[in-house]
């Protein structure tokens, strides 16, 4: 936990005023619209003993489009449950 919160601290202090400082409000906003469009193909549930490194990386980023489905699948089945209540 101590080394995720040294990285939040790096960034917010360190890394994202460089950022700012060195980009357009443009540029921000487009890198931000591409920030949107890669978070709809990361994983949405940690696989936390999946490799650093290839090839295990790799083989774990083919995981998101089946937790992307697993996550629609699971939001449904709670709304159909909501309704039938």
């Amino acid at each position: 936990m101590e080394s995720v919160r040294h990285h939040a601290k790096e960034e917010e202090h360190d890394l994202f005023p460089k950022v700012r400082a060195g980009m357009t409000r443009s540029e921000l906003e487009d890198l931000g619209a591409l920030l949107v469009r890669a978070k709809k193909g990361a994983p949405s549930r940690p696989h936390p003993r999946s490799s650093d490194t290839p090839p295990g990386n790799v083989a774990a980023s083919l995981m998101a489009p089946l937790d992307a489905a697993a996550d629609k699948v699971g939001s449904t089945l709670k709304r159909v449950r909501a309704m039938v209540r």
